[in-house]
């Protein structure tokens, strides 16, 4: 497995403040209708209600509509924000949406899901100095082995 690491300074040193984290426990239910107006009615709840400063959403949650719903909503905060959308198949590979809100400006950052035995170069998203913390979001279907934790571990 070869893994191609990026890393995003976005040089903000500060430490961070206690943070409030949302975490959208749904079962995905892409196909149902009905449902993207079901979770768009939860993040806007975590959003206004809960006053989070990290959204977080299950994995198999999401959609490419759901993302662009997402961002739209995420616009109208006004407070820096880091949003993990659900992710979804993305042409045949999982794929989740990393948003970042600092003032006016939105980031956007697709992180696909880490193939064990792939013979294909994958890439890593780092994030540090965010102001928020250092994170990295890995998708697997089964847990990595204990060498890829640790380089990762390393690496945040």
């Amino acid at each position: 497995m070869s893994i191609y690491t990026e890393v995003h300074d976005f040089r903000i040193t500060k430490v961070p403040q206690k943070q409030q984290i949302a975490i959208v426990q749904i079962q995905p239910r892409v196909q149902d209708p009905g449902y993207e107006k079901h979770i768009t009615g939860l993040i806007a709840q975590a959003l206004w209600e809960s006053q989070c400063d990290w959204l977080i959403l299950p994995k198999g949650a999401g959609s490419e509509n759901l993302d662009r719903t997402i961002a739209k909503l995420v616009t109208q905060v006004d407070r820096d924000i880091v949003l993990i959308c659900g992710s979804y198949i993305h042409q045949d590979q999982d794929r989740c949406t990393i948003l970042l809100k600092r003032g006016k400006q939105l980031k956007c950052f697709f992180q696909y899901q880490i193939l064990k035995n792939s013979a294909l170069s994958q890439r890593q998203h780092i994030f540090v100095n965010t102001g928020f913390g250092d994170f990295a979001i890995i998708i697997c279907d089964d847990m990595l082995e204990e060498s890829e934790l640790l380089y990762f571990n390393r690496l945040v």
